[in-house]
């Protein structure tokens, strides 16, 4: 991008609009959103709060532990949770986010698929996630709603602006 079209595109200039051509787009998609940073914000927000407290859940603590100790019992590192196995640092990933492959790590891999498949590792994980979400939501049913009608006005002026 040159300095001019950046200039245009973020209101750097006195011959762009308010905002750049970034903010007019802004403006029109968020056209009657009543609190654009509630709609995009609430829902990351809830859903980290949750997985946090599945993680604690006794339930996913012990589906977890069997999992490690399958994956153990393959002959591989013992994990808390299949996140740790996927963030190990001995992956040495790249810049690009993407690791050497080592025989070992495609062994971790292939270990954690075939145990969590053998334990039911991921249906379990689902059933007490969905189990905390319909809670959550029934206990913050209005604030749910509110971002429900934000991306509801949201999705209605990509259509409009969409379909021409």
């Amino acid at each position: 991008m040159t300095d001019k079209e950046y200039a245009a595109l973020y209101g750097r200039s006195g011959a762009a609009p308010k905002g750049g051509c970034a903010g007019q787009g802004d403006r029109r998609l968020l056209k009657g959103v009543a609190d654009a940073t509630h709609m995009w914000a609430y829902p990351s927000r809830r859903a980290e709060r949750l997985e946090k407290a599945v993680a604690k859940e006794p339930r996913m603590r012990k589906a977890f532990a069997t999992w490690s100790d399958c994956v153990v019992d393959k002959g591989f590192k013992r994990y808390g949770d299949p996140e740790a196995a996927q963030e190990d640092k001995a992956w040495g990933r790249g810049r690009d986010g993407n690791t050497a492959h080592t025989q070992r790590e495609v062994g971790t891999a292939v270990a954690d698929i075939e145990c969590k498949r053998k334990h039911n590792t991921l249906g379990v994980w689902w059933s007490v996630m969905a189990k905390r979400q319909r809670a959550d939501i029934g206990r913050n049913k209005a604030a749910y709603e509110v971002v429900r009608r934000d991306l509801d006005t949201l999705r209605a002026n990509v259509r409009s602006i969409t379909d021409g």
